[in-house]
């Protein structure tokens, strides 16, 4: 005779949000979402648990830097991220990387710098990545961790703060 165990499901949904400027100068502007399959996530035998991390297949967010100065060509700027309503110490967390440099602006050719490996956002605002001059369309990719069938059913919400900040 089989047994089935039900699981509670565990979704997790991260809203981004920006900053614009924290100082004059410097924008960012973020479009998308992050978009998981949670299929991933599968028990083969009661008793198990499973994978503990999920990871987005493909960048779903971009990111763009500019300048308020249409003429500005070589401004140094620094984003930074954080994230507001922090579970728990035993709950869910959540890491991004940039994965691709993005795209030349009308405000230079400007570069980036950082940010190509997993960093895990908590509470205290830290540098993500750097760069100068304009670039468009950055992609960054977001990972959930510490996954668990144990969790308790129900959701967890992360608001993850990004900040430029026009390094001059």
């Amino acid at each position: 005779m089989k047994k089935i165990l039900l699981l509670p499901i565990l979704f997790l949904t991260v809203a981004v949000y920006s900053s614009l400027a924290q100082t004059p100068g410097a924008q960012l502007y973020v479009e998308g979402s992050p978009q998981f399959n949670f299929s991933q996530l599968t028990i083969t035998e009661a008793g198990n648990d499973f994978s503990a991390t999920v990871e987005e297949s493909q960048s779903n967010v971009l990111f763009s830097v500019s300048h308020i100065d249409r003429n500005a060509k070589n401004f140094n700027w620094e984003i930074q991220m954080s994230v507001n309503d922090l579970p728990g110490a035993n709950s869910p967390f959540v890491e991004i990387r940039r994965t691709g440099d993005g795209e030349r602006s009308t405000q230079g050719s400007g570069h980036v710098q950082g940010g190509k490996t997993y960093q895990r956002v908590d509470a205290t605002p830290r540098t993500f990545f750097t760069g100068r001059g304009g670039r468009a369309n950055i992609p960054v990719m977001f990972r959930l961790g510490n996954l668990s069938a144990a969790q308790p059913a129900g959701s967890n919400y992360f608001s993850i703060v990004f900040t430029i900040i026009d390094t001059k």
